[in-house]
């Protein structure tokens, strides 16, 4: 395989050329689901999202804030069908259950009437690691 560089590092992956930051990751994500809706409908399935896609009602939504609950990275809503909070985090890193616990409390989320509501973490993670070192469900390996 041909190999690219940026000065003398190696380009591991595309996210490397946009941003390594986390907030660069979920942005780039987000603006792909919202340039493909066929990427988007993958990863919905992928997740269990069983709802028929209606690209004139999904909303994402970076950086969404609410008072006493910080900041979601990201959220892909469809009112009534789903409303999925996405959380990123650079490494093998995972949130807090303090941060999880205020995800599911904040307003936004609570009083969704979507049928399905998920809490999805982007990390770098495997599959085997997560599911071996934490009480939380790994459900997709996007590579």
């Amino acid at each position: 395989m041909i190999e690219l560089y940026i000065y003398d590092q190696k380009v591991q992956s595309l996210f490397f050329l946009l941003g390594q930051a986390e907030n660069d990751i979920s942005y780039s994500v987000a603006y792909a689901f919202s340039q493909s809706t066929s990427f988007l409908t993958l990863f919905l399935k992928e997740i269990g999202i069983t709802a028929a896609i209606q690209e004139d009602q999904i909303r994402i939504r970076l950086q969404q804030y609410e008072h006493n609950q910080g900041y979601t990275d990201f959220e892909i809503i469809q009112p009534e069908d789903f409303h999925i909070i996405v959380e990123a985090k650079r490494g093998w890193v995972f949130p807090s259950d303090a941060q999880i616990d205020r995800y599911y409390s904040s307003l936004s989320y609570r009083h969704s009437k979507a049928a399905q509501k998920q809490l999805v973490i982007f990390n770098e993670s495997t599959v085997a690691f997560t599911a071996s070192n934490f009480n939380m469900t790994a459900r997709c390996d996007l590579g």
